[in-house]
């Protein structure tokens, strides 16, 4: 496992099931699979050894949200809570509300530190969701603005493609100077009709 190579793990894996010793073999497949990037088979061999741990690593690691909300009672607080807005309704406001309200605690925590591609993926699904909604009374002036807070801060932590769409929600908020100001610090001066 050291070595991270898969074709050792496979040949341990074939050994193992020659000498009838099932869970090791499967240990070794799991593992094969994790490091040839096949995380959604690598993580159910990992719930099938009831290695939760494991398999909730790999379904994070290939986005395969649905299969780490089966197994969320066993995740930490941030993977399934995200599993749970990821496999969610897309127009459920509560949900956004909660999920902005979890990512802000989670970003003052520094919970977040780096916008791995996961990462990457869950904040451009909240903000297609989140701006969905720009045509609709869903959310106050005030949650708009929590909202563009939020983006803010993710801003902050470099990843500069939320500013845009920070200003969009300040602009919702009619707070259009805090809007200008993101989209000009964002080198993006188009103005929302």
């Amino acid at each position: 496992i050291a070595s991270r190579n898969p074709d050792l793990l496979r040949r341990a894996y074939q050994y193992f099931v020659e000498l009838g010793m099932e869970r090791q073999a499967k240990e070794c497949l799991a593992w094969a699979m994790q490091f040839e990037g096949k995380f959604a088979e690598a993580g159910h061999l990992f719930v099938e050894l009831s290695d939760f741990e494991h398999a909730s690593h790999c379904f994070w690691e290939g986005e395969c949200w649905a299969e780490l909300q089966h197994i969320s009672l066993h995740c930490g607080e941030i993977q399934s809570t995200v599993a749970n807005f990821m496999c969610s309704n897309d127009a459920d406001p509560k949900v956004i509300r909660d999920f902005s309200i979890s990512y802000m605690r989670w970003i003052h925590q520094n919970l977040i530190e780096d916008p791995s591609n996961q990462w990457l993926s869950i904040l451009r699904e909240y903000v297609r969701r989140l701006l969905a909604q720009s045509n609709t009374s869903m959310f106050s002036k005030d949650e708009w603005t929590l909202f563009a807070n939020g983006l803010e801060q993710i801003y902050e932590k470099g990843i500069g493609a939320f500013l845009v769409d920070a200003g969009h929600c300040y602009y919702f908020a009619n707070d259009y100077p805090s809007a200008i100001k993101c989209w000009e610090l964002a080198a993006n001066t188009k103005i929302r009709e």
